[in-house]
């Protein structure tokens, strides 16, 4: 039982560390304001306001750390700032009192390609978005073959692609 724990808590250790890469590929979607952290979160298209606005932003706004999108809804001022950027998320602030849906749950939105998100994740949609894709090699099955001595075949592929260890390539 102990092994089990130790293995979960380090796959939970090697997930953490991606956070910083899947955020760009959640997105939420707001509704009725309750689950939506407004700090944390990006629910809107200016991404997640922590990174966007740092430390300074809970100061700047007057909006506490731990904050959820309903609660300052409710209870923030509009007010007007120095900094652009700060103004900015009072005009989204400002569309989104405007628009509220009460009836429907908050939504977690998926990337699927390019910019378009939908609601359901996809494993390969997500790989396909993040992966850089590599021009297709038409060459693979003259080298790679099964009767093809592994060696030579080696020797062969590391000759197509220029990389060979020779004299005139050490110059």
């Amino acid at each position: 039982m102990k092994n089990s724990v130790n293995a979960g808590s380090w796959m939970w250790r090697k997930i953490l560390k991606l956070r910083d890469l899947a955020k760009h590929y959640l997105r939420m979607e707001v509704h009725n304001e309750k689950d939506i952290s407004f700090w944390y979160d990006s629910w809107s298209p200016l991404g997640c306001l922590k990174d966007l606005l740092g430390e300074r932003g809970t100061i700047g706004l007057g909006i506490t750390e731990n904050a959820c999108v309903g609660e300052v809804l409710l209870t923030h001022r509009t007010r007007r700032h120095r900094l652009y950027v700060l103004n900015e998320v009072e005009r989204e602030l400002e569309a989104l009192r405007s628009r509220s849906n009460y009836d429907d749950d908050d939504m977690a939105l998926w990337r699927q390609d390019g910019n378009r998100f939908a609601n359901t994740f996809s494993t390969k949609k997500t790989w396909l978005c993040m992966r850089q894709a590599q021009p297709s090699c038409n060459w693979n099955k003259g080298v790679w073959f099964p009767q093809s001595t592994p060696k030579f075949s080696f020797i062969l592929w590391v000759a197509i692609r220029n990389r060979l260890q020779t004299c005139d390539r050490m110059q």
